[in-house]
């Protein structure tokens, strides 16, 4: 909405992978809480429904989170490389596995909070390079302006890239 001044379905799927990501941390990081929470009468997700019973809110904000790349990616709403967001979904896999495994346990838990994390700063990052480099290679956008910047042999790698060949100049 800032930079087009419109709302679209694209913007909004696209906008659904961070909100529920960062949901996750959110609620991922109350767990060890709990009972700090509820003694200042906090009723956080796991103080409600205890921390096992919010790990499958966490399974589900996953899913919603990839499961809206993948339908953007279907419904030809963003290009194919944006899908290298998808590689973050083993890990959030086993964030969730980790969490249900350990909800209870909380020094067993850390290894699920720090994969959570990396799923928070790998999954969107993978998205918007795979955007990025799409669009690139599409326009000749700033993949472009860099080789131009770094000189001829960059400026052979840059065409090499966006014609899928490799020219004979960059073999040497």
């Amino acid at each position: 909405v800032v930079l087009t001044g419109a709302m679209s379905w694209q913007g909004l799927a696209l906008s659904v992978l961070p909100f529920c990501l960062v949901n996750n941390l959110l609620l991922l990081n109350q767990f060890p809480d709990v009972e700090a929470d509820q003694s200042v009468g906090r009723r956080t997700l796991p103080v409600l429904l205890g921390r096992l019973g919010s790990v499958p809110v966490l399974g589900l904000q996953y899913g919603v989170a990839f499961g809206a790349v993948l339908l953007g990616l279907a419904l030809g709403w963003w290009p194919a490389a944006t899908g290298l967001a998808v590689l973050g979904l083993p890990l959030a896999v086993s964030a969730w596995q980790r969490a249900q495994a350990h909800a209870d346990d909380l020094p067993g838990l850390q290894p699920a909070m720090a994969l959570n994390v990396a799923v928070n700063l790998i999954t969107p990052v993978l998205a918007a390079l795979g955007f990025l480099f799409s669009q690139s290679i599409a326009t000749g956008g700033w993949l472009a302006s860099l080789a131009e910047f770094l000189g001829p042999r960059a400026e052979a790698m840059a065409s090499a890239i966006s014609s899928s060949a490799w020219p004979a100049d960059c073999a040497t």
